[in-house]
């Protein structure tokens, strides 16, 4: 493992905290281009479907690279960290596929079972249609939060084998130990962050029981207060689990993330808000990962200082510059 090989990152003056780096990147989100992805549905074994939105650059040839975007909880192809990015890439000649999740955006009314952090049989099924897609196209995954602990725990349990045209892995402060970060949310000064991520997650369940029975079989009341009551009350259950410690377990990265031998980058923040920093130490790390720990940067906020970046979010282009560093096309395929 390596650590600390991206540049640094310089706060904004003025949002130099955890909670203003976190707020302020969803209020700084400047202005987003219009939509223009093609939808493309990724049926999957279950009988559910995830849906891609392929943005396309003009400039795009057969072999050329694509990236695959996770996009966080309660996030989706809309979020506006997924448009900025994929408009960074697709500006420098790299299709980018916004991956809708279980019960996300256009795939809201598509899938009968829940998405959830450990869903990298998704990913994965998003990988075979972009290799069927795109045959000869180098891909680089890249999770936000939820989407990043979906990412490394595909790569870990890849390890040596290889899907399609995966060649590299960013994962943007993946929640990696689940119970340590439900646990996190728990403390006085974050409930913030827990309880409007269960209000946005019921929002979600009250939507989809119409069309989803065993969801109606789940009471409403007593509304969960926190993510972990949630996760015990709905995820666990409809995904198959035993309870919510069973699934946390299951579904943490942490436990197989000694395996990956993709080219990784996890990038975390010390003042996260909503992932504590220890899940990062104390980790046996593979050799071809590299952890980057910033002082700041909330989650995934990172709204830094007009100095070093074109604008002011540092960890989109840190990611642009990871993927351009791994080419357009593969090595083989250069003329």
């Amino acid at each position: 493992m390596t650590q600390n090989a991206l540049p640094s990152f310089v706060p904004h003056p003025w949002l130099n905290g955890p909670h203003l780096q976190t707020i302020g990147a969803i209020y700084l989100r400047g202005r987003l281009p219009r939509y223009r992805a093609t939808r493309r549905w990724v049926q999957l074994p279950d009988g559910d479907a995830i849906v891609l939105h392929d943005d396309l650059p003009e400039s795009w040839r057969e072999g050329d690279r694509v990236a695959l975007l996770l996009h966080g909880l309660g996030g989706s192809h809309r979020s506006p960290y997924m448009v900025r990015l994929a408009d960074k890439l697709n500006r420098r000649g790299v299709r980018a596929m916004r991956l809708d999740m279980r019960g996300c955006g256009a795939a809201w009314r598509t899938a009968l079972h829940p998405g959830h952090a450990g869903r990298s049989e998704d990913a994965a099924a998003a990988i075979r249609f972009i290799d069927q897609l795109c045959p000869g196209s180098p891909v680089a995954m890249v999770g936000y939060s939820l989407g990043a602990n979906v990412a490394l725990k595909l790569a870990g349990e890849l390890g040596a084998d290889s899907l399609g045209g995966l060649d590299g892995c960013f994962a943007a402060q993946p929640p990696m130990h689940l119970s340590s970060c439900a646990e996190y949310m728990r403390e006085p000064e974050r409930r913030i962050y827990s309880r409007a991520y269960v209000r946005s997650l019921m929002k979600q369940v009250k939507r989809r029981r119409e069309f989803t029975p065993a969801m109606r079989e789940l009471p409403l009341t007593p509304h969960p207060q926190s993510i972990d009551e949630f996760d015990d009350r709905f995820t666990a259950p409809l995904s198959g689990f035993r309870d919510v410690d069973d699934y946390y377990e299951q579904a943490s990265a942490r436990r197989i993330i000694d395996g990956i031998e993709l080219p990784t980058v996890i990038v975390a923040a010390e003042n996260d808000p909503i992932i504590p920093i220890d899940i990062f130490r104390d980790v046996a790390y593979s050799a071809s990962t590299n952890l980057h720990i910033t002082a700041s940067g909330g989650h995934c906020g990172y709204v830094g200082s007009r100095r070093v970046d074109p604008d002011r979010h540092w960890l989109e282009w840190r990611v642009v510059d990871w993927v351009l560093e791994r080419g357009i096309r593969h090595p083989a395929k250069r003329s």
